[in-house]
């Protein structure tokens, strides 16, 4: 217990907020789902629109940029392979340019391929997968939020506080079920008296 609002006598109405209890987990998993949330939503956007001509224009010169190492780096192999040849340049030196061109070449696949993949439209399936995700995200915080909710503890009935010194209960530790304080209604008293049958 964090806080409590009411003390000894004071009158309380059905839902009022008696108490709070530590919060701290409850938020950042709220939190934390929420940005989960952000993010499933904005990859099923994604899907469903497709990619924006920036992100095709940035695949597209990826592509273009791959495409010009490549040819640098075929030209500088052509000639350290006549170089080594003729004896002019070390083994080393052409293996590197080796290295560089198999390296271009393979940046090149992988450039297109991203290309491919941006111009590619969704499956339904992954639209569906997406929007599961979504869905299950969504219920997710959705639980969270009760449960930070549950933090708050609320009277329960109308009445007025019988429970003495409320305030020594700030840091104490509430198991689920545990009872906090007391709240009694006096306005309507149903009483059983007894009294001889002669009467």
């Amino acid at each position: 217990i964090i806080e409590v609002m009411v003390a000894e006598g004071d009158q309380v109405s059905r839902g009022q907020i008696l108490a709070q209890l530590s919060s701290w987990d409850q938020e950042r998993q709220v939190a934390v789902t929420q940005t989960d949330l952000n993010a499933a939503e904005a990859n099923l956007a994604r899907l469903i629109e497709g990619a924006s001509p920036e992100e095709i224009e940035v695949a597209r010169r990826q592509v273009t940029s791959a495409e010009a190492s490549l040819a640098f780096s075929q030209a500088e192999y052509d000639r350290a392979e006549e170089l080594l040849a003729s004896g002019t340049v070390s083994r080393a030196a052409f293996e590197q340019a080796q290295s560089q061109l198999a390296t271009d070449i393979a940046g090149l696949e992988v450039a297109q391929a991203s290309l491919d993949l941006v111009l590619a439209e969704a499956s339904a399936n992954d639209i569906a997968i997406a929007q599961s995700e979504v869905d299950r995200l969504t219920l997710e915080l959705q639980f969270q939020r009760d449960e930070l909710e549950r933090t708050r503890v609320v009277a329960p009935m109308e009445g007025r506080i019988v429970t003495a010194n409320l305030q020594l209960l700030i840091g104490k530790y509430l198991r689920s079920g545990d009872p906090l304080l007391e709240i009694e209604n006096a306005r309507v008293v149903t009483a059983e008296i007894a009294v001889p049958e002669s009467d």
